[in-house]
């Protein structure tokens, strides 16, 4: 039974906790290593937990340092060596890299022949990371880098993700001799969501979640208000999350009297009470500002909340951005929409007000979501 190293940056739940409680929930052995994206005072630094047959058995973290970026990154490729090096029969595990530099590392410690495989996890690909041109051309060449000698590469929209590589840096991910190519997308938990009968929905109920940022678009969907609420006057949005933007959308939703139609639900720490929110609405909204495509990820991307509303069994209102917006569109699973509040206040009426359509979008998500569970995912691998 194979063993496993992860590696990743952490800043909330993402495809390393969930391939991380995957192993747990399956009784195996693997190395959990993390490091803090950002620094907070007061927070963990880079540590690691090792698991044998998915029981916790030693955990060691460092105090966390203000470090200057660049030398940051080089003290988390050698802590990653070190807690390698220091686990016992190391040279039996798979190691797995979340993002290029966890994954630089994973190439290092297969050529010297620390671990039996290096895999490359990721997550997110912008053509442009950083303005700095240096520091720009320096992370892409080493995300080449690992493309090219890690045993595999798994990308949450592979195609998506190696035409961009092929577009803004004319590297070709799939040259002979590279790093096999493998689609793994973002995923839900389909064994703790308790699906309500349709009949049980509210039915005037539509929800966001997500961190509130101008990009984020939420502000259309609030312009958009006034006119929904003329034709259906109990329409509840309810918007689960906190963020930057969100003082703005309050003084934007009472200038526009409309703040007794809308609930923000604020921060929800367990993902568990947002689910439950989304369990008992009927649509869902995911807007996006285009932006530059250079700098904008989410064009290249598989973005996690429309996989916690495909798992809620939710139909989506989404803009055309993320790769994932037109297979919902084909498969009736919700519907391509733009940035104008009007538009917005017409499709969502149309769907409200369509009880039998809204069914059948429903059902259209309960089917189609079946490849996004992370059981299956994992299982798959």
């Amino acid at each position: 039974m194979n063993k496993y190293i992860l590696s990743s940056h952490i800043v909330s739940d993402g495809p390393s906790q969930a391939l991380r409680d995957y192993l747990i929930k399956n009784g195996r052995d693997f190395l959990w290593i993390s490091h803090p994206l950002f620094y907070k005072k007061g927070f963990k630094g880079s540590g690691f937990v090792n698991y044998l047959e998915g029981e916790k058995k030693k955990e060691e973290y460092f105090r966390q340092l203000n470090l200057f970026l660049p030398l940051k990154y080089l003290m988390e490729i050698f802590l990653n060596i070190l807690f390698v090096l220091r686990l016992k029969n190391h040279r039996q595990y798979e190691y797995i890299g979340y993002d290029n530099l966890n994954a630089f590392s994973g190439v290092i410690l297969k050529k010297i022949g620390a671990v039996k495989k290096s895999i490359y996890y990721v997550v997110d690909y912008t053509p442009r990371r950083f303005d700095n041109s240096l520091l720009n051309y320096i992370y892409h060449k080493i995300d080449q880098f690992c493309v090219k000698y890690c045993d595999e590469t798994w990308s949450l929209n592979e195609k998506v993700m190696n035409a961009a590589r092929k577009k803004f840096y004319n590297f070709d991910a799939y040259k002979k001799g590279y790093s096999i190519q493998k689609e793994v997308p973002m995923g839900y938990w389909g064994d703790r969501l308790e699906l309500l009968q349709y009949s049980n929905l509210k039915k005037n109920q539509i929800v966001f979640l997500g961190t509130l940022l101008e990009k984020q678009g939420v502000q259309y969907v609030l312009k958009a208000f006034p006119v929904i609420l003329k034709k259906l006057p109990n329409t509840k949005f309810v918007i689960v999350g906190g963020g930057e933007y969100e003082g703005e959308l309050k003084d934007l939703s009472v200038n526009l009297g409309i703040m007794e139609s809308v609930d923000f639900k604020g921060f929800l720490k367990n993902l568990e009470d947002a689910e439950k929110v989304l369990l008992e609405s009927v649509l869902a909204i995911a807007i996006y500002e285009e932006g530059n495509p250079e700098k904008n990820f989410t064009y290249y991307t598989d973005p996690g909340k429309i996989k916690n509303y495909l798992g809620c069994g939710l139909p989506i209102l989404i803009s055309n951005v993320p790769p994932i917006a037109v297979e919902l569109d084909k498969n009736k699973c919700g519907a391509i929409i733009g940035n104008n509040p009007e538009d917005i206040a017409e499709k969502v009426v149309e769907l409200l007000s369509d009880g039998e359509s809204l069914k059948k979008y429903r059902e259209n998500v309960l089917e189609y979501r079946k490849q996004f569970d992370w059981d299956y995912i994992f299982r798959e691998l």
